[in-house]
Order: structure tokens, then sequence, then C-alpha cells
């Protein structure tokens, strides 16, 4: 019989269908403490392991799990697995691919309205006293040129909803071509810094897109538009954003990740003090990394992995 360790919270779905379709035993700890991932591995003869975001699967971790062939990420993403893992031939790394598209669509959209029509501050200042209609008047999203960075499946999911309310949607992939449809056009990276009024970033962590969102993008681009980070924490340059605030080349952030999450957990972290600068500014928008994390997604992302894991076994 096969077993399968799940080291994080899972919707049911899931572990009924692997018990159903693999007749597997499952182990299943939502909340056990990582340090105590590796002895847990040890006790048994795993051959899968489930994880989503609580570990980062190293080869020194799978020493512990000496027979384990597959591992699954309840996730779109899969950058807290070391690339030499990925690239192993002994074990096959699974992915909940577009699960949660829709999900992060609907919030980068929400953060963008939020944004636009001035809607934090709004609430803020009326809570106040204050009623100044002036300094809360919007910006409507109609007619801007929204620039996607990452055109696949939240990307395109994006360009979607945004095409729906009158925007001029443009993208660029480097990994993808003739992608142009209904919703979005496809452009160079040089031509989407220049001609967008918002750009939103939906690529994967590596060591291309580290730091992505740097000096050499804020030197590119002439609009002065709203940027949101909805890929990873660490496709930003911190320090590269703080200075584009400070100097206007922005007219401001979305941050629905952060290269530490928390990001004040430690005091003593080197970028404490970016952190606390970041959040001097009323031009920035920050949410704690549940844009994909919906309820709907939450169900959506387990089905798809175990859709994905039985393809895996050839079912």
């Amino acid at each position: 019989m096969e077993k399968i360790l799940v080291v994080d919270d899972v919707f049911e779905s899931l572990l009924i269908g692997l018990e159903k379709h693999l007749g597997a035993e499952i182990h299943y700890y939502p909340d056990i403490n990582p340090e105590k991932i590796p002895q847990k591995l040890s006790e048994d003869n795993y051959t899968g392991l489930v994880i989503r975001s609580k570990i980062r699967i190293s080869r020194a971790l799978l020493s512990h799990a000496p027979i384990l062939q597959w591992i699954a990420r309840a996730g779109s993403g899969i950058d807290n697995i070391d690339a030499e893992i990925v690239d192993d031939p002994n074990i096959t790394v699974i992915n909940a691919d577009g699960a949660n598209a829709n999900s992060v669509a609907e919030h980068v959209l929400g953060m963008i309205l939020a944004f636009q029509h001035r809607l934090i501050l709004a609430d803020q200042h009326v809570r106040m006293g204050e009623w100044d209609r002036e300094a809360h008047r919007g910006t409507e999203i109609r007619g801007k040129t929204v620039g996607i960075v990452g055109v696949g499946h939240t990307g395109s999911a994006l360009a979607k909803v945004l095409s729906g309310f009158g925007a001029h949607v443009i993208g660029y992939d480097k990994y993808k071509v003739g992608f142009t449809t209904d919703h979005v056009e496809q452009v160079d990276f040089e031509e989407l810094c220049v001609q967008s009024d918002i750009i939103s970033f939906h690529v994967p962590l590596s060591d291309e897109t580290h730091s992505l969102i740097g000096a050499d993008f804020f030197g590119r681009i002439s609009r002065k538009p709203l940027v949101i980070n909805a890929s990873r924490g660490k496709v930003m340059d911190l320090n590269a954003a703080i200075t584009a605030l400070e100097k206007g080349q922005i007219s401001g952030l979305c941050l629905a990740v952060l290269p530490d999450e928390p990001p004040l957990k430690n005091d003593s972290h080197h970028n404490t003090k970016s952190y606390r600068r970041l959040f001097e500014f009323e031009d920035v928008m920050f949410s704690p990394h549940v844009a994909g994390w919906s309820k709907e997604s939450y169900r959506k992302i387990s089905d798809r992995l175990l859709e994905n894991i039985l393809k895996y076994k050839g079912m």
C-alpha cells in the first residue's frame, strides 16, 4: 500500500480522492511543526509527499525519505522546491497549475479598483469625521492601458476581467508567443513599460525573475504607472521600489506578496527598515499573500492537484 504524508492544510477532496483512487494510506498532519517534518518522514516509508508553503524541499530534507517518488504542492508555484529536486529524474514534482488563477485575478482587480478610487483612504478619512470629496476623486480603469508581465493562467485570467472594464490590455511573456486574443495584445517588454498606466507582474520566481521589479524596470517606465506584484515577493527589489516612490516614478504599489512573510516577524531582519519605510507611503497597498487563497480556490487547488497526481499515476 502506498503511503502519503500530507504536511499542510488541504481540502478534504484531495485526501478522499487519494484514498479512493490509489488505495493509499494517508498520514495527515496539517498543523505539524516544520522542524518535525524530517523526523516524520523518517518514521515511515513514504512514496508521496503533499506540501503547500510550510517547508522548503531540499536534498537534505529528502535524505529522510529514501523511497519518495513524488512531491505534490497545493499551489501553482514550485519555488519552495529546490531546482535540483525539480530536475531530479527520480522525483516527480506535481502542482495545481491554474487552479487559483481566477482568485488572483479578482484579488488584483480589487486592489486596482481600491487604489484607483482611493477607497481605503476614503474609508479611513470618513471614520475620522472628514468629508473631503475632492481628495478622494477616483480614476477609472476604462481607457487605461494595463500591462501584464507573465501571461500564463493567472495573467490570462486577469486580462479577461480587465478587458471587461474597457481597459486596453497588453502583455509580455518571455516564454510565450502568439497569445494575442480579444482580451490581450502581445507586445515586447520595452513597449509594455513605456505604454502602460498600470503594470501587474505574474511570473514564477527564478534566477531570471529575482528583482525583476528593480532599478532597470523603473528606469524603463514613462507613465508613472501603478505597479502590482502578485507573483512572488522576491521578484521585487524593495529598495528600488522605495526609490521609485520617492522620485515619483510610479503612482503607487499594490503588493500581494513580500520577500519576507510576515514582514516584521523578526525586527533584526535586514529588510525591516525597508518595510517600515514602505508602510509610510499612502500610495502603497498590501495584502497578506492571500490573492490565490479564496474560499473557492481552496477546493479548486485540491481538486486540480488530485487530477494531476492521478495523471502522473496513469489514471
